[in-house]
Order: structure tokens, then sequence, then C-alpha cells
């Protein structure tokens, strides 16, 4: 009897080692993730080209959405109409247009939306416009974000430089207070036979957008044929601003990203000097350059660049005077893909976003084109740096993807990418971080508007209840991220009628023995 208990213990003392390997198994370099994703979806939904996705965080607990979509008969799938959704936490917002390219601009050609917030309420939206071929004009508008859905609330456009060059992602703004607005482009006309060369320029409007300054030079290339891109703004309280861009050559790619900066709102600025750049011919280049702050004066840069499309980081710790020496931060990683996104949650975590792919194709993977390109997710955990990456939700092809976070703990992250062109939006939620309390807008920016019945212009098949759960997954690739199979599972299953054998031969050998 006691021997036939002693087995009883054992062979329960072995399953419950299995159940306990069952639920603390962790695939070997796996990073417990603490978003939980939705399934991402078609928003656009366009007949033709949806390009260039911005997100702008409210706190109110919206998140507003502008994008570029070929919507005219134009020869051409140039994107020609600046569309507008918005999501409320729980759905996205019927699409409309803000504004066109109207047929007097000549070439239909619109571009490269961004946006910032005051702290009165108020969007300020620019974007570029083509009515002076080749040259580019940058636009600007403003409304309150609370009537942000309602094309009247937007005020008519005004051009504030018509000497853009148009080049990928070459305007960016910032915001400070009080009522302060800050933009940044790349200058300099396009065509053969120019005779100034390509730069960097800042406005800046100490009003709300009402009146502008005259565009301030804060560079200008060395070499006629070269130019400015991916320009970049970074507001740091009370008064410091940062600028960096991208300073390409004639094979199109990086050749260095410069950095200068302002310690009095943008009234004056230092000079322009190279944060990085390439240090052979062998190099494949230096661009997509993004700043934050990880703490009062401690900076990072984080860039794609070397010998390949590299995600190299540098961090500043005297607000940008001096920096330290690049590193590749994520080395398993690679692909030229966009900027990254930096974004905080209500523990003042900061979030990191980026599109790149293995540096080595998983063999279950390997016959899917571009399937290991997606979306991964960091956090800055100060001394000991960024923690290893993980996957956002699932692996999609994608285009310099934009992340924001809402209401302290809502993520919402929008992209695009061929073969369709379509914007595809995600949502996801901190499960680590709690909700916060939704702001409410001041009465005086409300306008008493009700939407006439002709705003939405689009095809009445693209209307309708915009809800993740009615509507169909984008067939980009795949939906879920394939798990290695539990090991402990298997143990189990492979165990099972040793156990009941022995169970039963127990019992019905103590059943005989009475």
């Amino acid at each position: 009897m006691l021997k036939d208990k002693r087995t009883i213990l054992r062979v329960f003392f072995l399953f419950s080692l299995l159940i306990g390997f069952h639920h603390s198994y962790q695939p070997v370099g796996a990073q417990v993730d603490e978003i939980t994703w939705t399934q991402p979806f078609n928003l656009s939904n366009s007949p033709l080209t949806s390009t260039d996705p911005f997100l702008l965080a409210d706190p109110a607990g919206v998140a507003h959405l502008f994008w570029a979509e070929k919507v005219g008969t134009a020869p051409g799938n140039q994107p020609d109409t600046l569309m507008y959704s918005q999501w409320d936490g729980k759905n996205w917002s019927q699409p409309i247009d803000l504004f066109f390219a109207p047929i007097s601009d000549g070439n239909l050609v619109i571009g490269y939306p961004h946006a910032v917030l005051d702290e009165y309420g108020v969007i300020h939206l620019i974007w570029i416009a083509q009515p002076n071929y080749p040259n580019y004009t940058l636009f600007y508008s403003s409304a309150p974000a609370s009537q942000a859905q309602f094309v009247h609330a937007w005020k008519p456009r005004i051009a504030l430089a018509d000497n853009a060059t148009g080049t990928k992602y070459s305007i960016h703004l910032a915001v400070s207070a009080p009522n302060t607005i800050h933009v940044i482009y790349a200058s300099g006309a396009q065509g053969i036979g120019r005779k100034e060369a390509r730069g960097v320029a800042y406005l800046r409007s100490p009003d709300g957008g009402e009146t502008w300054s005259v565009a301030q030079t804060l560079y200008l290339s060395p070499v006629m044929e070269w130019g400015a891109s991916d320009t970049r703004l970074l507001y740091e309280p009370p008064n410091k601003l940062y600028a960096s861009w991208t300073v390409w050559d004639e094979t199109g790619n990086g050749r260095a990203i410069y950095f200068t900066r302002s310690l009095d709102q943008g009234i004056t600025w230092e000079k322009a000097t190279p944060l990085t750049q390439k240090k052979s011919e062998d190099e494949y280049e230096r661009d997509w350059n993004s700043m934050a702050i990880l703490e009062p004066g401690h900076l990072v840069a984080m860039y794609e660049g070397g010998f390949a499309a590299f995600r190299n980081v540098m961090y500043s710790m005297d607000s940008g005077k001096t920096w330290s020496e690049p590193v590749d931060v994520f080395p398993r990683l690679v692909g030229e893909n966009g900027f990254v996104e930096f974004a905080r949650d209500s523990n003042n975590t900061l979030h990191l976003f980026y599109a790149q792919r293995n540096r080595t194709i998983s063999p279950a993977r390997q016959n899917i084109p571009g399937s290991e390109e997606t979306l991964w997710h960091s956090i800055w955990l100060g001394e000991a740096g960024w923690r290893e990456p993980t996957i956002a939700g699932g692996y999609y092809a994608m285009i310099n993807p934009k992340v924001v976070i809402v209401s302290g703990n809502q993520v919402v992250a929008a992209w695009y990418a061929p073969p369709d062109y379509e914007i595809i939006v995600m949502t996801g939620r901190i499960e680590t971080a709690p909700p916060l309390p939704r702001k409410e807008w001041s009465d005086n920016l409300l306008l008493e508007r009700t939407p006439p019945s002709s705003l939405v212009t689009l095809e009445s098949s693209r209307l309708g209840t915009l809800q993740p759960t009615l509507t169909p997954t984008p067939a980009i690739v795949s939906t879920t991220v394939n798990k290695p199979t539990n090991p402990a599972v298997l143990m189990l299953f492979a165990i099972s009628p040793v156990l009941v054998i022995v169970i039963l031969s127990l019992l019905i050998r103590k059943f005989f023995s009475r």
C-alpha cells in the first residue's frame, strides 16, 4: 500500500512539473509585449492611390489622421486631395476631403501633410502642392480640433512659401507656448538652370498662424546638385528648438544628417553642423532621422544608414551641444521603411515604433516575398537602453508607419504599402498603462455649424460605419504571428495515455486487494 501511494505521488509530481512548465514556457529570446492589438483594416478603400498618412494625438481622446489621395480624374496617379478621418477610441469617422489641388494649380499634386495641436485646442496643418510647376508651394490651414471633422471649420489655405523643393517628407512643424508655430522646410527651386543652391528654411508665427515671419535660411547646400529632405523639428520647453534634416547628393541618397538648435524659440539659430555623415563611398547612406527628449536636456536621435539600412542611435546629454558616437541599436533588423515614431503613455514610458525586416529571413517565411517586413515595438529602459523589439500585431508590409498614443494607453498606427497603396490603420491597448481622463477643449473654440449634405464627396460605396470588427482585414501577407509550439503541450499529450493506464491499474489493484 505504501508503494502504491509513492507511485501515485510520483505520477502527480511529474504531472505538476509539466503543468508548471507549460505556464512558464516562453521561447528563447522572445519578449512579452504589453500591447494588445486589433486586426488592421483598410480605412481609405480608395480606387486609386492613398499615401503619406500623418497621425496627431489629441488629449481629448481622439487621433486625427491626414493623408494624400488621388480622387480627381486628371491623368496620372499622383495624389491630388488632402483627406481626413478621426479615431474616437472606438470607431473611425467617415473620410472626408479637406483640400484639393484645383485645376488652376496646373500640376494637380498634394503631399506630405503634417499637423500639430496648440495649447488652445487648434490644429495647425501644412502640406505641399505644385501650383507653380516645377516649384512646390508650402500651404497652411487651421481648425479647432473639436470641429476638425467638418470641412467648413478649416480656414482657407494660405501659401507660406513658394520655393519648396517638394522632396520626400521635406516639411515639418512644431508648436510652443504661447501660441507660437514653427515650420521648417527644404527650400530651393527645381529644374535645370537654377541659380540658387537648395537648402533649408525656417518660418515662425507668434500668433497662432495669423501672421508669419520672413523665411530664415538655416542651411545652403555646398553643391548645386545637392538638396535637403526629411526635415524634423523638436520643441523642448521652455525655449529650445532642435532641427535636423538629410542632405542628399547626386545619387539621391542621404550623404549626411545635419543638426542645429535655437535657444530662444526660433528667433536665432546656431550654425548647422553634421550630426552624422558617410565615412566612405562604400557606405549606403544617412537618412530618416527622428529625435525625442528622454529627459530634460537628454536627447536621442535615431536614423537609418551605414553599410546597409541599419538603425543607428546617438545621444546628447547637453541639449544637443555634443553627441555620442552612433550605435547599431537593433542588430538583427534592416530596411529603409521610414522614420521611427516616439510616443509616451500615461506612465511616462517612452515607446518606440518602426518598420523593418529581419536581416536573416526565417525558414518558415522565406517563400513569402517581403513577409519579414513589419512594425516593431520597443521601450526606453533608461540606463539599460532600448528593450529588445517585439512584433506589433503581425507581419504586414508597410512604408513609413505613423504611431501615436491617445488617452494614455490607446495606440493608433497608420501606414500605406504597395501594391494597392491604401491607408491601413490598426489600434491597440497598453495593458500596463491606465487610461487618462479626456480633456475638454474651451467652448469659445467651438463653431456652431452643422455639416452640409455635400461634405463627403466620396463614392457612396466607400461610406458606412467604419468599425474594425466589421471591416475586413486587408490581404497584405499575414495577420498573425506564427508562434512556436510549446514543448510542454507535446509532452502532456505524449504521456497522457501512460498516466491513464497507471491510474487505472492502481485503482483495479486496490479494488481486488480488498
